[in-house]
């Protein structure tokens, strides 16, 4: 992604992106987070611009 930040001026970004669902035997939220956590250091070790489900 490049992003514009003046006259000729642009900066490349890039996003790893890690996620999950809910699951209906976790008592809370917090119960995902490791997992959600797993999947976005697995998508920033798969380089740029990768998502992740977990």
């Amino acid at each position: 992604m490049l992003i514009e930040l003046g006259d000729q001026q642009f900066l490349a970004a890039t996003i790893s992106l890690g996620g999950t669902l809910f699951r209906p035997r976790e008592q809370v939220l917090s119960d995902s987070i490791p997992r959600a956590d797993q999947a976005l250091y697995k998508a920033k070790h798969e380089g740029r611009d990768p998502w992740v489900w977990a």
